[in-house]
């Protein structure tokens, strides 16, 4: 959630992700939420496993508070950079390279040994 303080009482805020300014930019949008913070949504999917996105990301994201069509008046819009970091959940098993192991042990072998 991202949270702004504003000294004026009639404010509109409306929320966006800056497009092209960092890595992970096209992965999310902002939404303005009722109480008038807002939140990232995510809007591609994410994978930890894909080496680039496991670094996180970083983008900036814009606020102004007159609502739509107001992003070029600069006493009505503030900006921030937004970094993402991915937690990995574990969702793949581990497998064997191969379902079937066969392996030849003479009887003689000590025990202990591999």
């Amino acid at each position: 959630t991202v949270t702004v303080h504003d000294e004026d009482e009639t404010n509109k805020f409306q929320y966006k992700v800056i497009e092209n300014s960092g890595f992970g930019a096209d992965k999310f949008t902002m939404v303005r939420n009722n109480d008038g913070t807002g939140s990232l949504k995510i809007v591609q999917p994410l994978d930890y496993e894909d080496q680039l996105q496991s670094n996180g990301f970083r983008f900036r994201i814009q606020v102004n508070d007159k609502g739509e069509d107001n992003d070029n008046d600069k006493y009505h819009v503030a900006y921030s950079w937004v970094v993402v970091r991915l937690r990995d959940i574990n969702d793949n098993k581990p497998q064997f390279e191969r379902p079937n192991i066969e392996v030849a042990v003479y009887e003689n072998a000590q025990i202990g040994k591999t």
